[in-house]
């Protein structure tokens, strides 16, 4: 194994995330793994500002989710470099990220990798759906890429801002998801049916919007793709809150968003949304089966589904 260069891990407990020399005391780099729940925010500040935390979390070059050597290729600069990488989920999709800059040009990059089978088809689906958006700074822009069977990359522009910790919805976000669902995209995994499907993010939720000054911006396409009308809009009123607010019930959550889901519908010419509402919620029960880790989500979404008589 190669010892050369030391490294940061957070959490201390697990390695999650990477850091390059003093990465984490540059805010741009480390807005990537500001956790959300109070215990995760509270375990970052101790990390980040204690140095004996950060002493028995040292990682080598061995470690890194994506190899030093990808990164030098990939960028095509050769040194001064910081980074902060993630390794991700891990599973059948799992990818690794990393923000990198680059103090010799002074700029900042994106990297999304892949090496598992479930996980290339998803950020081929990315690649396509970035290289067909409109010009706008709240979208990355690719740079460059690569695709072959045994694993994927790309580098995009950095799209910089805060994570978006509060996951109420309103006009701004209204707004965002008008401008995404209105798009017109081919992408490879495209569907058609009776009902009204749009282009839709696939994965809407407060994690994946940042905050910069007044006006929000939107990261992490890979599961782009043509949704049933509403998919976008109940990820992040129902599934998000699901996962961020597990005490909170779905019939809250329905009364508190009941205005901008009318709202929304209506923009589409579409006055019953209990449909969509109902084919959304069969879709993420489909989706969680019987797994031990959803039962609290599942009650919730069925819950949701006796409140809205649309059994």
């Amino acid at each position: 194994m190669s010892h050369k260069q030391l490294y940061l891990y957070f959490p201390f407990w697990r390695k999650q995330y990477f850091f390059s020399k003093e990465a984490h005391k540059n805010s741009k780099l480390a807005n990537m793994c500001v956790p959300y729940n109070f215990f995760a925010r509270i375990t970052w500040k101790v990390w980040n500002n204690f140095s004996i935390f950060r002493s028995i979390s040292r990682a080598y070059e061995d470690d890194l989710p994506i190899p030093l050597k990808e990164i030098y290729k990939i960028t095509g600069i050769q040194s001064d470099l910081d980074f902060i990488q993630n390794t991700g989920t891990s599973g059948p999709d799992q990818k690794s990220t990393a923000v990198v800059y680059s103090h010799d040009i002074n700029r900042y990059f994106f990297i999304k990798y892949s090496k598992t089978k479930r996980g290339n088809i998803l950020l081929r689906n990315e690649v396509n759906t970035l290289s067909q958006l409109p010009p706008d700074n709240i979208y990355p822009k690719i740079i460059n890429y690569s695709i072959s069977d045994e694993y994927c990359w790309y580098m995009s522009s950095y799209i910089s801002g805060e994570k978006l910790l509060n996951n109420d919805f309103d006009i701004n976000i209204y707004n965002l998801l008008l401008k995404i669902n209105k798009l017109n995209i081919n992408t490879n995994n495209s569907n058609k049916a009776d009902i009204k499907y749009v282009f839709s993010h696939g994965d809407f939720c407060p994690w994946n919007i940042l905050l910069d000054s007044s006006s929000l911006k939107i990261i992490d396409w890979e599961m782009a793709s043509y949704l049933p009308l509403g998919y976008d809009l109940f990820t992040f009123i129902f599934q998000s809150n699901f996962l961020l607010n597990p005490t909170i019930s779905a019939s809250t959550l329905l009364v508190k968003n009941k205005y901008w889901i009318i709202k929304y519908f209506k923009e589409f010419g579409i006055i019953n949304w209990e449909i969509y509402l109902n084919k959304y919620i069969e879709w993420r029960i489909k989706q969680m089966g019987n797994h031990l880790e959803y039962t609290k989500i599942l009650l919730k979404y069925n819950s949701l589904l006796e409140q809205c008589n649309i059994n």
